[in-house]
């Protein structure tokens, strides 16, 4: 939608994901009211999208992911756990995403690539929607009331 490899053509403008990103931001900024606080932050993070940082997601590992669905008094949630390893390998980022309402996770027979690049946004729906691209061209959709993020150093 905004700043995923698709949403942007770098060889006509050298300076799309620039713009990609100015327009996200200006998108988060106008929606901010409608984004839980802790999903919020996360998207707008100084580390989330600055490849220099160890906590982005960019070039991060799938090491571990639950899918874990309760019931209590006849109503069903769904939570999802993805724990990362981090691109500079030290240390791990864990997303926990409550309340899912939709997911759609591919599967790989080789296993999964690292992450290229991400997006939080909300959903047709009015929830949190996050977007997570793959460099093996895999995509991955999270819908859920709200993400929460802890680093771990190694």
């Amino acid at each position: 939608m905004y700043i995923l490899s698709d949403d942007w053509d770098s060889e006509n403008n050298p300076n799309a994901v620039v713009e990609a990103h100015l327009k996200y931001d200006e998108y988060l900024a106008r929606n901010k009211s409608c984004f839980p606080e802790s999903a919020f932050d996360f998207a707008i993070a100084d580390w989330h999208h600055n490849y220099r940082d160890h906590k982005a997601l960019h070039d991060s590992w799938l090491i571990e992911s639950r899918i874990i669905e309760t019931s209590q008094n006849d109503m069903r949630e769904v939570n999802i756990t993805l724990k990362l390893l981090g691109a500079f390998h030290d240390g791990n980022l864990s997303l926990h995403y409550k309340s899912v309402k939709s997911y759609q996770i591919g599967s790989s027979t080789a296993g999964h690539t690292s992450i290229n690049r991400d997006e939080v946004r909300l959903s047709e729906n009015g929830f949190v929607l996050h977007e997570i691209e793959l460099w093996q061209e895999e995509r991955w959709l999270i819908e859920c009331h709200d993400i929460e993020v802890c680093w771990t150093a190694l």
